[in-house]
């Protein structure tokens, strides 16, 4: 492993040993922190342990990992359930500077219908865990046992529901069915994990979903039946709703269940019991958090992209890392995604591929070129996307500063192979350096533009030095304020637009133009259904845009859904116009259906929906001055 920096004297505490947890640890340790990772269980890699099988992801290769991060200097304390041996808050008494909570994935979720309680019934984490971690396949030699019939019934179409499946037929099931509520084409599962699974004879049961699990008078499961669907109009992720279709129920006789169908404490539960804490144990502190957007992650961890950057580490670990560093700079972590893979409509499946690519590809490209690059810490994968580079030309930038360190001036680059005269012209305003030998260089203003530069900063007794001391920088940024853009145009030369750049860079030198962008949503609370009243004001994310309106997320389960004609006190012909995908916005609880679980929001405020109501129903008034509430006044007779 690499040598640590030298020690800081700060002292971290990592919950949970998973894939994020280790990445911390291991992160935290080279920066010279001093990292304990506390385990609930008695063997340390979380759902690498416990839950991947070994034969998608070999124990010795998990066991490597974690000998990795202890050489680097972590510690690690098993067995140790953090809220019932100690609280965060006694681990801060005990000297430790800052809390990761990495728990994970955990609570399963169950389907809620008659005879989950029969034996035979497994959650796909038990189900794993006990063949995994706690070795059941070895009973009576291991303590603990696992029932697998001949016929086994997995219910989910992730990766997981794979795992369960692949893992039932290896426990000696002779026909494992995997039963999904949609087509083949919505299973969120890899592909090739779902192509490892009927290889190895595991029966796909596709638009069908179970209703109950029948049971014998000994309370063992002996079927389970289920019934036919067919896709409907799109739900809030985008993919077509199963409808079931009546009078099509049939049984399949199994002896054993699988629910694999998701986990809640990965988000929801996580996000509740945190919220607790920062609101009794840390109430105070001013400490909030957030909620990062994993979509995409798994198709970069399986990718080529996510195998170049992390060789060594297992494909769950590279979507953790990914995760993370999207809250640290989301474009430099997103552009390594096929853009059709992070979910950017209902429809896009309807589009074809090479033009959807294509599309996708310009937008970001402007994205890209609108916020600049950082020439020294761009992966290929960004600088691909820089006006004038191409992918050959970006990988060619990342192996020179591979062979030759960091980037000292934009003119270095004019050494890279492959960048002549009008690339670099083409290019070098878009990528910027930190901390090279010309100052300027870590600005936006183009190298043709230098000149002008140097001599605006001259005028005021300055040289490019200056733009590294605050204080200077404030006093030439009011300074420039009052200037006579115009005369100093003439003056030096350079046209009025350019001028307005160079001195908009010199007065907030490397300015990133996101800062004025909405930041994340950091909360210190969360909301239970029970909690929303009508004209409640919420802030959330967009999750989704469809044709009649949009679904946001407001902090509780379930999302909320702003219809159409409540984007805005305007008529609104497609809700493309006002949101998109991601957009942080501004909302009031309309409507709070309990029961059906169901939340209808409005970005229209209480008062302006207020003024509108009452601007419809206000008497329209006639020709005349009659008001339109009697018969219209007599009309003129027709000329003869």
């Amino acid at each position: 492993p690499p040598k640590p920096a030298p020690p800081t004297g700060k002292k971290v505490a990592v919950i949970g040993s998973g894939p994020a947890g280790l990445t911390v640890a291991g992160d935290l340790a080279r920066l010279g922190h001093s990292v304990t990772v506390f385990e609930a269980l008695h063997k340390a890699g979380g759902v690498l342990t416990y839950g991947i099988p070994e034969f998608r992801l070999p124990k010795n290769i998990v066991e490597k990992e974690i000998e990795y991060v202890k050489k680097l200097g972590v510690k690690f304390e098993l067995d140790s359930v953090i809220g019932r041996i100690k609280t965060i808050q006694e681990l801060l008494e005990e000297g430790f500077d800052a809390v990761f909570i990495g728990t994970g994935a955990g609570l399963p979720y169950f389907m809620n219908i008659p005879g989950e309680n029969l034996n035979g019934v497994y959650s796909a984490n038990e189900f794993l865990t006990r063949s995994n971690l706690m070795k059941a396949y070895r009973f009576p030699e291991y303590d603990t046992p696992i029932k697998v019939g001949k016929r086994t019934a997995v219910v989910g179409g992730g990766n997981v529901a794979m795992d369960a499946a692949r893992t039932a037929k290896r426990l000696g099931a002779e026909h494992v069915y995997n039963i999904y509520r949609r087509s083949r084409k919505e299973m969120p599962a890899r592909i090739e994990e779902i192509d490892n699974a009927i290889e190895e004879g595991i029966e796909l049961v596709l638009l069908t979903n179970p209703v109950r699990i029948l049971g014998d008078d000994k309370g063992n499961v002996k079927g389970i039946e289920c019934i036919r669907m067919e896709l409907g109009e799109p739900d809030e992720s985008g993919r077509r709703k199963p409808v079931p279709i009546r009078g099509s129920e049939y049984v399949i006789d199994v002896e054993t269940v699988v629910i694999a169908i998701g986990n809640g404490a990965a988000c929801r539960q996580t996000e509740a019991w945190i919220s607790d804490v920062l609101s009794q144990e840390l109430a105070g502190r001013g400490i909030a958090y957030v909620i990062v957007n994993e979509a995409g992650a798994s198709v970069y961890s399986t990718g080529p992209v996510g195998r170049e950057e992390f060789p060594h580490l297992d494909a769950a670990l590279r979507s953790a890392v990914s995760i993370g560093r999207r809250l640290q700079d989301p474009l430099s972590e997103l552009v390594k995604i096929e853009p059709c893979s992070i979910g950017v409509g209902m429809y896009q499946h309807d589009v074809k591929a090479r033009h959807l690519r294509a599309s996708l590809d310009d937008v970001v490209a402007s994205c890209v070129n609108f916020v600049g690059v950082d020439l020294n810490t761009a992966s290929p994968a960004l600088l691909r996307y820089v006006s004038g580079l191409n992918q050959l030309t970006a990988q060619r930038i990342f192996e020179y500063r591979q062979a030759h360190g960091p980037f000292k001036c934009r003119e270095e680059l004019k050494q890279v192979v492959g960048i002549g005269e009008s690339t670099y012209v083409q290019a070098a305003g878009f990528l910027k350096i930190t901390g090279g030998t010309n100052p300027l260089d870590a600005t936006w203003i183009h190298p043709e533009s230098y000149p002008a530069a140097e001599r605006i900063l001259a005028r005021w007794g300055l040289t490019p030095a200056a733009l590294a001391d605050r204080t200077k920088v404030a006093a030439l940024a009011e300074s420039l304020a009052k200037t006579n853009l115009p005369q100093l145009a003439k003056e030096l030369g350079v046209g009025e637009l350019t001028l307005g750049d160079i001195i908009a860079q010199l007065s907030r030198p490397g300015r990133d133009p996101r800062e004025s962008l909405p930041q994340p949503v950091f909360k210190r609370g969360v909301l239970k259904l029970e909690d929303l009243v009508p004209d409640m004001e919420l802030r959330g994310t967009v999750l989704n845009v469809v044709d009649f309106g949009a679904f946001v997320d407001i902090g509780v389960k379930w999302t909320g859904l702003v219809h159409v004609s409540q984007l805005a006190p305007r008529y609104v012909k497609d809700p493309h116009e006002v949101v998109a995908v991601g957009d942080t916005v501004q909302v009031w609880v309309r409507e709070v259906d309990r029961e059906r679980r169901r939340v209808s929001l409005s970005m229209v405020s209480p008062q302006e929906r207020a003024e509108l109501e009452a601007r419809r129903r206000r008497p329209h008034v006639l020709a005349g001055g009659t008001a339109g509430h009697g018969p219209p006044p007599p009309r003129s007779p027709r000329p003869a």
